[in-house]
């Protein structure tokens, strides 16, 4: 029996191999566990699609920090964003909720104080960077950017990765 090739070499064959030579076939993401991914995958939207918070907390703008904000709604993960904030307010978001237009700071619940002001938020300690505690609309992919690379076989993550950008079908080997 001839020697076992080296895993290095094993994988610059594979990573040469041309999909339709080697008879790549479409499957469903459920049967793709495992399989080869023929063709590189790439996102069909900006991920995320829209700027959202990565803590639960409070959103405003960074412009109005300083002394106590009104709290004048509230945003959770999944819900649409559409509702204005006034000027001077703020809204209290939880993790992975959509950022309301108007607003492009987060300061986390733990660091602010509103049991002793009502319907007023005051931050505690030190007041966040404009941008803070924000994932960015894209930061993870943009509209057109490989997702997922041609030539990796196929695991959970990844095909998880392919359903988020809207696969139904895998082109494998």
């Amino acid at each position: 029996m001839p020697p076992l090739m080296d895993f290095d070499a094993a994988m610059r064959v594979v990573s040469e191999l041309d999909p339709e030579r080697c008879g790549a076939e479409h499957i469903s993401l459920a049967s793709s566990n495992g399989r080869i991914l023929a063709e590189s995958i790439v996102a069909d939207r900006d991920l995320p699609p829209f700027h959202r918070a990565a803590m639960d907390g409070y959103a405003f703008r960074s412009s109005d920090a300083g002394a106590g904000l009104p709290v004048t709604a509230e945003v959770r993960a999944g819900e649409r964003a559409d509702q204005l904030v006034p000027p001077g307010h703020c809204v209290i978001i939880s993790t992975g909720a959509a950022l309301p237009t108007d607003c492009d700071t987060v300061v986390p619940v733990e660091h602010t104080n509103r049991a002793a002001l009502g319907d007023l938020m005051q931050i505690t300690g030190t007041v966040p960077a404009p941008h803070a505690h924000v994932h960015p609309m894209a930061a993870d992919a943009a509209v057109g950017g490989v997702v997922l690379e041609a030539n990796i076989r196929l695991g959970p993550a990844e095909i998880g990765i392919a359903a988020m950008v809207g696969c139904k079908t895998l082109a494998v080997l």
